[in-house]
């Protein structure tokens, strides 16, 4: 599991500099908890398998989903998420077996990345939309395995 987030900072060219009011918080299901920073002005919801983080205004958000792989690699998820997207697919990019991510456009002049992730036969998912990039990529940042 640690080398999703790894794997993430890379893809994502985050730095690790986080808003200071956010709080951290734990989510995901039992076999993959995971920690992430919520920026003060911003929402977390839990659900089933990870989280959704949205902007105070709703213009940006991030979500985090974990499931087990049962097999698939990234690029099998990846294509599976790309057919059920209501939105335009730019492209999808196979960086092997274990990454995959879709860019989607949801409404003209907004960006949609979902990183697609396979290690340890666990699928992580992880959905940035919208324009505030810097508190999303700071978000992104702050992931951790919680222990």
């Amino acid at each position: 599991m640690k080398n999703y987030f790894t794997v993430l900072f890379f893809i994502c060219c985050m730095t690790f500099a986080v808003h200071a009011s956010a709080a951290s918080q734990i989510f995901g299901p039992d076999f993959a908890r995971f920690k992430v920073d919520v920026p003060a002005g911003w929402t977390a919801t839990p659900n089933q398998g990870g989280c959704q983080i949205n902007s105070q205004d709703e213009t940006s958000s991030v979500s985090i989903q974990v499931q087990k792989a049962a097999g698939k690699s990234a690029a099998d998820f990846a294509a599976e998420i790309a057919k059920k997207l209501p939105y335009k697919v730019l492209k999808i990019e196979k960086e092997d077996d274990s990454q995959s991510i879709i860019y989607a456009e949801p409404e003209k002049g907004v960006l949609m990345a979902i990183m697609c992730m396979v290690s340890e036969d666990k699928f992580l998912a992880v959905t940035m939309a919208g324009r505030d990039t810097e508190t999303m990529k700071a978000i992104l940042g702050s992931l951790v395995e919680a222990q």
